[in-house]
């Protein structure tokens, strides 16, 4: 008993706490490297600036580099970095003629210092500064996971000042931190807005706390720059002033400190309260008169909560498409931690309920309820220090034996997500229309096989087709393999199986209609990377008129294991436009085996 208490003691030290946060700090980093080659010789073609990310950045190198009103150097970016996503698509102002950023400034304003020190580096090695060389891309991935550590440190001081226990705070911080998209907002989908709205609201409410609890001058001030900093990254997140009377002991402290602004000293608090959160919106007003030409907040003119009155709610939390709780399962140990958190900490409970009920009206509410492209419900990251807050508790307060059944439920759902965050990254999942079907489909498969299978349309032949009296058969070196008795066993790069055939002689007959082919073979793979795929290809006069790839791939269960895989080939091209056709069997990346190789050709008009 002795040797667990002072194990115990050692997991809620602070030197474990601080070795905990660098071990994070490392982790995150490793698999930026991994994907982004940081420090390979070698840079690896995926680059971290790409998608809304572009937008948000784009700010940097308009305002310390090429000091306009316009982002026309975007052209030359994009001429110059010629594999790179690092155009934003501006809108043309029809005052200024200008190109002009959608995007919120705040993500730009907070990666700034590190801007600067990737503009010093890239001076210092010699490379291109013009704010996407290497050195910038670098930087921008390192502000994200910094961000990330100043919004873990705020949600742990938030748990310390609720006197939960150290080690159970940074079980909370581990559940954030690789059980939730968090991780791919901050590695993957670089820089988008949401790690660095995590942070500042993260600290928003360890500050409300803090002014809840001492009702200090200096916190209220810290409030309204963070409460800027958030409306200036991602404005609708400045709903996060309802969590602000249930920080406070009781209502009636809320409302006495609400009652102190009235006085004379209080007001003077209360104007800079004001000036404080008026000069980051004055900041977005310059920002947008500076592009456009006029006076506006709301750059999103064409985009609106036109949900509003049916916000899709069900869709937003537990869709298969992008729901909250479909593809960050942890989270739901909130329902059961609200229990405890009712009976512990009853104003934070309600607080709870009336921000998480109002933030999901609003997030539902929005024109695209999924939010685009992206692993999960992306919005709900910005505000994972309340959802955390439950977990931490129910954690805290439950019997040991119930302990270890949450640290259970915790390594399974980090690993679902794990899976799900591999999945994305390699496409497997589709970025932003899953079905039911897809997502069984596909569900904790992590083989490569099953890459782009969600992403593609395969042919499916009408039911109405008559068979037509084409005889072919799949050759090797001009040689025909025999459909049931030869095996074709990939060893030799290049030899995969083909149909080669010349429709000349059909076409009086049937060049006014349809020509596709019912294609099956028995495969066996050798790897789960391995995708074999058919290759069709139609030729005119020698010269090629159409090509287009199915996978098998995903039709095969497991590895080394014979299994038959059909397939329906409709090229959806009359006769009449083309002349010969090929189908190739290509093995993908790896060896496969191969056989009973048939072929069945069909017309329909």
């Amino acid at each position: 008993m002795e040797v667990i208490n002072i194990i115990w003691k050692q997991l809620n030290s602070k030197w474990f706490t601080v070795f905990i946060f660098l071990l994070f700090s490392v982790i995150y980093f490793s698999k930026s490297d991994h994907r982004f080659g940081w420090t390979s010789k070698e840079p690896k073609i995926d680059q971290p600036i790409m998608s809304d990310g572009s937008g948000y950045y784009a700010y940097l190198p308009q305002w310390y580099i090429y000091h306009t009103s316009n982002f026309d150097f975007q052209a030359e970016i994009v001429e110059k970095y010629k594999s790179n996503q690092f155009a934003f698509n501006p809108y043309s102002s029809p005052l200024t003629g200008n190109h002009c950023n959608k995007y919120y400034p705040g993500t730009a304003i907070a990666m700034t210092p590190f801007f600067f020190i990737a503009h010093m580096q890239a001076g210092i090695q010699g490379v291109d500064k013009d704010g996407y060389s290497r050195p910038y891309l670098l930087w921008a991935n390192i502000a994200g996971i910094a961000y990330f550590l100043l919004g873990c440190i705020a949600c742990f001081l938030l748990f310390r000042s609720y006197k939960i226990e150290r080690f159970w705070a940074l079980v909370g911080i581990f559940v954030l931190a690789f059980a939730t998209n968090l991780s791919f907002y901050t590695n993957v989908y670089v820089p988008f807005s949401h790690v660095y709205s995590f942070a500042a609201i993260a600290w928003f409410i360890y500050v409300a706390r803090k002014w809840g609890q001492l009702g200090k001058t200096k916190h209220l001030l810290y409030l309204s720059a963070l409460l800027g900093l958030i409306f200036l990254i991602r404005p609708t997140n400045v709903m996060i002033v309802i969590i602000l009377p249930f920080m406070c002991e009781s209502t009636p402290v809320f409302f006495q400190r609400v009652k102190s602004f009235f006085t004379i000293k209080g007001s003077v608090r209360l104007l800079s309260v004001f000036l404080i959160f008026g000069a980051f919106v004055g900041f977005q007003l310059w920002n947008v008169y500076d592009q456009s030409g006029e006076m506006a907040l709301n750059t999103y003119k064409a985009e609106g909560f036109d949900n509003l009155s049916h916000p899709e709610v069900w869709n937003v939390l537990f869709s298969w498409s992008k729901g909250l709780f479909i593809f960050a399962p942890v989270l739901l140990l909130v329902f059961p931690g609200l229990w405890i958190l009712y009976k512990k900490e009853r104003r934070l409970f309600w607080g709870f309920l009336v921000f998480f009920s109002f933030f999901t009206y609003i997030t539902a509410s929005w024109w695209c309820w999924w939010y685009g492209g992206g692993l999960g419900m992306r919005p709900f990251i910005d505000v994972f220090s309340v959802f955390i807050l439950p977990i931490v508790f129910l954690i805290q307060y439950s019997k040991n034996i119930i302990r270890f059944l949450l640290l259970g439920i915790i390594v399974l759902t980090t690993w679902m997500y794990h899976v799900y965050d591999f999945q994305m990254r390699n496409n497997i999942l589709h970025y932003d229309k899953m079905t039911k079907e897809q997502f069984m489909t596909v569900f904790m498969q992590d083989g490569l096989r099953y890459g782009w299978c969600l992403h593609l349309d395969f042919d499916t032949l009408p039911d109405q087709i008559k068979p037509l009296p084409l005889k072919a058969s799949f050759l090797v070196y001009g040689k025909p393999i025999s459909p049931q008795n030869s095996t074709y066993d990939g060893a030799i790069y290049g030899d995969e199986p083909y149909i080669g055939m010349s429709l000349k002689p059909y076409i009086p007959k049937y060049g006014g209609g349809f020509i596709g082919a019912k294609i099956s073979a028995d495969v066996q793979i050798i790897s789960p990377e391995t995708n074999p795929i058919f290759e069709t290809v139609l030729y005119k006069d020698g010269a090629e008129l159409k090509k287009y790839n199915q996978f098998v791939g995903v039709q095969i269960d497991e590895v080394n294991k014979w299994q038959t895989v059909h397939l329906d080939i409709d090229p959806k091209v009359k006769l009449n436009d083309y002349d010969s056709l090929s189908i190739h069997f290509f093995e993908g990346n790896r060896s496969v085996n191969a056989r009973n190789f048939k072929a069945s050709f069909y017309y329909y008009k």
